[in-house]
């Protein structure tokens, strides 16, 4: 009988341990995977920093950057005269932009840069440099930002209006996500080919947030609209930026117009290390996100084993 009573003691004690061990597990799990939920958006802005910084020091290097390079003036002047081309037509006829439809290969071949990377854009105040490529298709905007077809080159000129757009609150990539934090003084770098081109955001009448526009011809030159900010105006070379907002929302548009200003020699060689030092904190960070599930888990095993 005691032998019995023995037996029956030992089996309940095996199930519960089976039962505490696999509730040690679920609980191992759990923090895992709740660990793992928080640091997913940034471990993958950083992993987008990373190949944002690939993508620009493979451009930088091919294209000659900072030093200037004389073969690569018949390329600018073909922008140039690009922009010059358009000048009348985008000045005086509203813009409607259709996408990527309206792409051609004449307008691919211009500024051909390195996989598809016409330029780089640079706003050190918040921290934003990307690659351009040619046009907003989903695949250009998905990995950098993109230049908005039919609108002038990023090579400026006497009238030009060159309007790039990006995504904001992307998970894989923060892209224009700072666009926001912007503010009149703030500069702005286009590196193209071997020149780089200051822009200046000159006052809060530079900074817009605005409707998209719905197809109406009465809202194709409403201040409450997009369009009216893709125009040419004669005489002003202008830089302008374009992103959704508020994120995750994404009713409306953030359009933020830079002016073109004298570039500082100084200035030029800033974004040679730029991207060499982003990549490097990139991939600390990366390692130190990656490890914050794998340690916070064995803590918790740690404490209930």
């Amino acid at each position: 009988m005691r032998r019995r009573i023995s037996m029956k003691k030992s089996r309940i004690r095996t199930q519960s341990d089976l039962y505490d061990i696999i509730l040690r597990l679920l609980i191992a799990i759990l923090t895992y995977a709740l660990l793992s939920a928080v640091v997913y958006i940034p471990f993958m802005s950083q992993i987008g920093h990373m190949s944002e910084s690939v993508v620009i020091r493979s451009y930088v290097e091919k294209s000659g950057l900072p030093e200037c390079d004389d073969s690569q003036n018949t390329e600018y002047l073909r922008a140039v005269e690009y922009n010059r081309s358009i000048e009348t037509i985008r000045s005086q006829t509203p813009f409607f932009y259709r996408g990527a439809s309206e792409e051609t290969d004449a307008y691919r071949a211009l500024l051909p840069g390195t996989g598809g990377v016409m330029c780089i854009i640079e706003v050190p105040s918040v921290g934003i440099c990307l690659p351009v490529g040619h046009g907003t298709s989903d695949e250009v905007l998905e990995t950098m930002a993109g230049h908005v077809y039919g609108t002038s080159l990023p090579v400026g000129g006497i009238s030009a209006n060159c309007v790039i757009a990006a995504h904001s609150g992307s998970t894989s990539s923060r892209l224009f996500t700072d666009l926001g934090r912007i503010a009149p003084g703030d500069t702005v770098f286009v590196h193209v080919l071997s020149r780089t081109l200051t822009y200046r955001v000159l006052s809060d009448k530079d900074i817009s947030v605005v409707l998209p526009y719905d197809g109406r011809i009465e809202h194709a030159n409403s201040p409450e609209y997009d369009v009216p900010y893709f125009q040419i105006k004669n005489g002003d070379d202008i830089l302008t930026l374009y992103t959704c907002t508020p994120t995750g929302i994404n009713s409306h548009r953030l359009i933020v117009q830079a002016h073109r200003e004298e570039t500082d020699e100084k200035i030029k060689q800033t974004h040679e290390l730029y991207p060499s030092v982003r990549h490097t904190r990139s991939l600390i960070f990366c390692i130190l996100l990656g490890l914050i599930p794998i340690l916070g888990t064995m803590l918790m095993l740690k404490r209930i084993i």
